[in-house]
């Protein structure tokens, strides 16, 4: 079919596209069913072109290269498309992992061209859900534990995601938070001369946007920035405070600071323990940050509080609101700005479909909960969580030198994640000299009596001993 497939048309032997669920600039994302002995089963199916369109070929035939050089080049593509479904594969069944099922791949009849299906689990785009919720602090706490699982699998098969951001966490319908996207869009972005990363330098580590080597790290410096976005009344760092308006201007200015290596301030909905986790996530030079997602794990699930505790915790109310949630993402530096544009993951963006067809949009915030009423679709494809608490008040980067190791204060009691402790007792400062005073005759007549006590064991005894010896 070349590429046109639409609602009502059966792909993949038996499996019936029901609805449009999300449209990007690498493909087409459907809901799709089937049935089996009276069951139904449902599953997303993201449909890939390669190569996209027409000018595609004739731009690459422009450099001189004849019918069967181009169709060699394509095709190069998509083999490398297939190694990244090898991998997927893999880490199929993983934790807070969106789970890949199955693809397949077709060639067009007429002319150059490859059409690519991509079966994974249906789930509900992190943002698609958040819009109209009001999420706890705990909740954000929870993605970023579930987002540290999963990048400490990734670390296992030595894969650095490099592209960590909202459009790329889901959400399941028990509530867990996964991630998804493991290289697909920058592959098929290879097929265009242009190599778009419109919306990915938002949460871009500085090392990698400056061309630099760089390591594992870079995905917790993005899980930073994501983070840090979701305490920051949705706005990432640098950016006008809500409900200020943002232009072009401001995105290009908060993206030269971040960059140059400012100070980020602290997210305006995290304070305390919460806030020094964020910020360290984030920082500028990768020694800063955390070594392993693993620690950054233990140290957000050391902070994990139960819903009746959120009182004690935040006084003032847990709940963080997303708030301008259709205008978020930055234009790479240099790009002409365009009212309303989003990022487009290689699964599309959530955001441009809004709720589920055939149900209206929710008047009111409402709390967290299952996303069993948000649009759903997924991306390519838990366990208790476990308390690790830190043996030392020190946070130091296994990366880092003695001299570089960093104290990182004690929250506040309004931050801390656990009830407040009552505090030690401590004289006012007009009443220490005295009681210095009268601690200090008692410290003496209590050194007097312990040298008593040994010169009676070492001069008494022995005399004993040999007075006893002499008169037996």
């Amino acid at each position: 079919m070349n590429g046109q497939y639409n609602p009502g048309d059966t792909v993949l032997a038996n499996w019936k596209l029901t609805r449009l669920v999300g449209e990007g600039s690498f493909g087409r994302v459907f809901e799709a069913e089937r049935e089996d002995f009276g069951r139904i089963y449902k599953s997303a199916i993201k449909i890939i072109t390669v190569p996209q369109n027409s000018s595609e070929i004739m731009s690459v035939m422009d450099d001189g290269m004849d019918e069967e050089s181009v169709t060699a080049y394509f095709r190069s593509f998509v083999e490398e498309l297939v190694d990244e479904f090898t991998l997927m594969s893999k880490l199929k069944g993983k934790s807070n992992l969106v789970s890949y099922e199955d693809h397949t791949v077709i060639r067009h009849t007429e002319g150059i061209g490859w059409d690519i299906f991509i079966r994974m689990e249906l789930l509900t785009p992190l943002l698609a859900y958040a819009r109209g919720r009001t999420l706890a602090r705990k909740d954000i706490m929870q993605l970023g534990i579930d987002m540290c699982r999963a990048l400490e699998v990734c670390q296992k098969f030595n894969i650095i995601h490099r592209d960590i951001k909202p459009e790329n966490i889901f959400i399941s319908e028990l509530g867990d938070y996964k991630l998804g996207d493991f290289g697909i869009a920058r592959t098929v972005e290879k097929t265009t001369g242009g190599l778009s990363k419109k919306g990915t330098y938002t949460y871009m580590a500085p090392e990698v946007y400056r061309g630099e080597a760089y390591g594992s790290s870079v995905d917790i410096y993005s899980l930073g920035i994501v983070l840090y976005r979701m305490l920051n009344d949705n706005r990432t760092p640098f950016l006008p405070d809500y409900p200020a308006p943002i232009t072009h201007g401001d995105r290009e200015k908060a993206m030269a600071k971040r960059m140059s290596g400012m100070q980020l301030p602290t997210p305006k909905n995290a304070d305390g323990r919460l806030a020094e986790i964020v910020l360290k996530a984030c920082s500028q030079n990768p020694k800063e940050r955390y070594s392993t997602p693993m620690q950054m794990c233990g140290e957000l699930e050391a902070i994990m509080y139960l819903p009746d505790e959120s009182r004690d915790i935040y006084p003032q109310g847990d709940n963080v609101p997303l708030k301008s949630i259709d205008d978020i993402e930055p234009d790479a530096p240099g790009q002409e700005h365009h009212e309303h544009e989003k990022t487009e993951s290689i699964f599309g963006s959530a955001a441009q479909h809004g709720p589920a067809v055939g149900k209206p949009s929710e008047p009111a915030a409402k709390p967290l909960g299952k996303p069993s009423d948000a649009p759903r679709f997924a991306m390519p494809n838990t366990e208790e969580p476990r308390m690790q608490h830190p043996q030392q008040d020190k946070t130091v980067s296994l990366f880092a030198s003695s001299e570089d190791a960093r104290e990182l204060p004690r929250s506040s009691a309004a931050a801390a994640p656990r009830a407040p402790k009552p505090k030690a007792f401590a004289a006012p400062p007009e009443q220490q000299p005295a009681f210095q005073e009268e601690y200090e005759p008692a410290s003496r007549r209590v050194r007097l009596l312990s040298i008593i006590v040994l010169a009676a064991v070492f001069v008494v005894v022995p005399v004993v001993i040999v007075l006893t010896i002499m008169f037996s």
